[in-house]
């Protein structure tokens, strides 16, 4: 992993349990050594975020049998991933924060703000936005600083494809752990 990925080692991923969520958490789980906890409202989101993950039409199960990953290294990402109802026990000790919530700039500011208070002040926090401003998303943080954009194309797991944005208050060391990240 590039010297600017270290410290990655639990990631949240908020509103995890969508299609892109999963997407996201498969390639976290696939591409490095991480920790990845699905955060979402509902146990129902979440159990079947888990459930996907592990034997929808592109998870687990199906790589398997597919020759794509082996049945050892299927049973280590599932050992890496859990799910929560609690954004405080979903954020707790991350290292990256990615929101996946839907392109709705009101409730990306709420569960980016959300996240903001429950995270360490040296989390690194990413929205998957596709079309709003990161700017637009980090005028209302404490601290617009940590605040990166990841837009991850579809499927997320397959496709090594991330369009990283910033907004003229991004840190730029924030910024290249995320890029190193997912160069790794």
């Amino acid at each position: 992993m590039a010297d600017e990925a270290k410290g990655f080692e639990r990631i949240a991923i908020l509103g995890g349990a969508g299609v892109m969520g999963q997407g996201i958490a498969l390639a976290c789980l696939q591409r490095s050594a991480a920790h990845v906890t699905i955060v979402s409202s509902r146990e129902q989101t979440v159990e079947g975020g888990l459930a996907a993950i592990k034997s929808g039409p592109f998870g687990l199960e199906r790589a398997v049998a597919r020759g794509k990953i082996t049945e050892e290294a299927a049973a280590d990402i599932l050992s890496r991933l859990d799910g929560t109802t609690d954004y405080g026990k979903g954020v707790d000790g991350a290292d990256l924060i990615f929101e996946t919530v839907p392109e709705v700039t009101s409730l990306k500011q709420e569960i980016l703000q959300q996240a903001e208070s429950l995270a360490d002040p040296d989390v690194v926090i990413a929205s998957n936005t596709s079309s709003i401003m990161i700017s637009e998303l980090a005028a209302r943080l404490e601290d617009p600083s940590r605040l990166v954009g990841t837009h991850w194309f579809f499927p997320s797991h397959v496709m090594p494809l991330v369009e990283v944005s910033r907004s003229e208050l991004t840190r730029r060391d924030r910024l290249d752990r995320v890029v190193g990240y997912l160069k790794a």
